[in-house]
């Protein structure tokens, strides 16, 4: 009787355990920090886009011969990516890790999807819209710069955030470098944040 019931309980632990185990190697992403993103325009860029990052579990630490599709696209060069598996600068929470790489001319516009692929299988998709060459623009705004520049490039960003607000259309994107930030929405509300230490906006590219 001893032997049966060391049987059921081995056979109910591996039943228990053997799924978990199996799915905690399946890379998992969860979202991203844009929605949608222009496929040009990094630092003038006609062929290089928008840095966009994700965030999920079992990305690995780094990135090997593991691949990111979006919209069409499988990236999978070393020079595709600003970082891959990071959870530091800045901490991500809930032990997530995270991915931040370039969007490409190539991709194709509209509608589309972010997937990870690893040696281990491929993520569920997360909604992305790939905006067409021309139709969004990218600004980047540090402490040392000027609301004189044309802030297209991190050699001559913007300085502040009333710039940002005043010139962004619908669909640009402005990168932060690191400080403290002022913006205000033009009737009076004010608020103050900080952009921490991280690949986008940062690095030329």
């Amino acid at each position: 009787m001893k032997t049966k019931i060391v049987y059921v309980t081995l056979f109910l632990l591996i039943s228990l355990f053997a799924p978990a185990l199996s799915f905690a190697a399946t890379p998992v992403i969860f979202f991203s920090d844009m929605t949608d993103g222009p496929t040009s325009g990094w630092e003038g860029s006609s062929t290089i886009g928008a840095a966009v990052s994700i965030w999920g579990l079992n990305l690995g630490s780094s990135r090997g011969s593991a691949t990111v599709n979006v919209c069409g696209v499988t990236l999978n060069n070393d020079a595709d990516f600003a970082e891959w598996g990071a959870t530091t600068n800045p901490q991500t929470a809930r032990g997530l890790q995270r991915i931040t790489f370039w969007l490409k001319s190539n991709m194709t516009t509209g509608a589309g999807t972010i997937s990870v692929t690893t040696s281990n299988g491929t993520s569920q998709s997360l909604p992305f819209y790939c905006s067409p060459l021309g139709t969004n623009k990218i600004y980047f705004v540090s402490p040392s710069g000027s609301d004189t520049n044309a802030g297209t490039t991190t050699a001559s960003p913007w300085a502040s955030f009333t710039k940002v607000r005043l010139t962004l259309a619908t669909g640009d994107i402005a990168y932060f470098r690191n400080g403290v930030w002022t913006a205000d929405d033009g009737n009076g509300a004010v608020a103050r944040f900080s952009a921490g230490n991280h690949p986008n906006g940062l690095a030329n590219k």
